[in-house]
């Protein structure tokens, strides 16, 4: 039975699995099914995931997002056009 979710911003899910837990998953179907080396691949994939839960239950919703906006180079960078807001005094 598919638990229906209690309120609007709860994350999508897929069968059992959550939205980023199961596009996980699909990439190394994919990768196990393109080296002809299914089995494995998705073992490898079951130990990830359950790492990856545990790493998500501890942090705040969506801080993947988070971390691929800083981390990808597509954050703030450092040549910006406008001028920080939270700066008083220029020199």
């Amino acid at each position: 039975m598919k638990k229906i979710p209690n309120y609007q911003d709860d994350p999508a899910q897929l069968l059992f699995w959550e939205l980023d837990e199961f596009l996980l998953l699909s990439v190394f179907f994919g990768l196990g099914l393109a080296i002809n080396n299914l089995f494995l691949s998705l073992c490898f994939a079951y130990f990830l995931l359950r790492t990856y839960r545990k790493v998500r239950d501890r942090r705040a919703n969506f801080f993947v997002v988070h971390l691929l906006y800083w981390k990808s180079g597509l954050g703030p960078s450092q040549s910006r056009t406008l001028p920080n807001p939270f700066i008083r005094r220029y020199f």
